[in-house]
Order: structure tokens, then C-alpha cells, then sequence
């Protein structure tokens, strides 16, 4: 179940606004330092929300056009169920298949391309993990370790996919 996105006054939820944006809710967070507490945004029982005025404003911060956010409809067959809003397109995830980690350096770990050469360093590219630890070159089967990244800059994804629970699980 979907919670609701829009208090009764008009106010939008910050998490929800920023799925709606294509924005990270770290991003969000850094551009509501830019608006007033009052009447850009406020806190109500533990969520951030945002009126009307800071959605413009936020509009304009990040260069899009003004335009009002689109409303969650609900649908008449769920019995009060809401829908889920309608978003950008998520940027597409790639398969990477775990090459080494780095003892000194927990967040980031280096994989190659399915069907490349890892021996090549230009086939070799660097993921941001959470906790790289758990990640090993070889899954428990013997196969190599593939996990979900996305594109961030030339040879940097970033990990999207589950952690690891256990060493070469995912």
C-alpha cells in the first residue's frame, strides 16, 4: 500500500516529490536548505513536506518547468487502494560481474562487463557500494558474482541492487 502523498491542505510529501523529480531525497534535502520553514516547507509527524510555493521554487532550482505535481489518483476496483504516481524513467541497470575489492577502501569495488575482458583495464570499471565485505569474485556456485549498477559517469555505477547477506550471496 502506497502512503498518502498529499496532506488534506495541500502540502506534498518530500519523498514523494522527489521520486516524482528524478531526484535523490539526499539532493532534496540539500536544496530545502534554500527555503524558508513556515511557508516553503514544514515538518508534520515525523515527514518532511512541502507546499505549493516550495515545489515552484524547487522547480526553479533545478531547471525544470513550473508546473504543479501531479495528484495520485486512486482506482475505483482497489477499494480506497491508491496508484502508484507516474514517474521519469528510472536510467537503465547493467549487470557487472565483481572483479576485486579493496581492503582500505569499503565503498567501492571494481567489475567488469559480462562477456569482457577483465585482464583489459580499460574493461575494468568502479562501483560505489554500501559495504563491499560481503561482495566476492565468485558467487557460491563458482560462477562469477553479477550485481545490478547503474550508470553515474564514464566508469563509475553506482550498486542498486540487494546487499549481499552472506559472502557471495546475493
Amino acid at each position: 500500500m502506497i502512503m498518502d502523498t498529499t496532506s488534506t491542505d495541500g502540502w506534498v510529501h518530500e519523498g514523494y516529490l522527489a521520486r516524482q523529480l528524478g531526484v535523490r531525497r539526499e539532493e532534496m534535502r540539500a536544496l530545502r536548505a534554500g527555503l524558508q520553514v513556515g511557508p516553503d516547507w514544514r515538518v508534520e509527524k515525523n515527514r518532511v513536506e512541502i507546499s505549493a510555493t516550495g515545489v515552484a521554487k524547487l522547480r526553479t532550482a533545478l531547471k525544470l518547468p513550473p508546473e504543479a505535481p501531479a495528484t495520485v489518483q486512486t482506482t475505483g476496483t482497489d477499494a480506497g487502494m491508491d496508484s502508484a504516481p507516474a514517474q521519469k524513467s528510472a536510467p537503465p541497470t547493467v549487470k557487472l560481474c565483481v572483479w576485486r575489492t579493496f581492503p582500505k577502501n569499503a565503498h567501492i569495488i571494481e567489475c567488469y562487463r559480462s562477456g569482457t575482458n577483465p585482464d583489459k583495464r580499460e574493461d575494468i570499471v568502479r562501483v560505489k557500494v554500501r559495504d563491499s565485505s560481503k561482495f566476492t569474485r565468485f558467487d557460491n556456485t563458482g560462477r562469477p558474482l553479477e550485481i545490478e549498477c547503474r550508470h553515474i559517469q564514464a566508469d563509475f555505477f553506482e550498486h542498486v541492487g540487494p546487499t549481499p547477506k552472506r559472502k557471495g550471496r546475493v
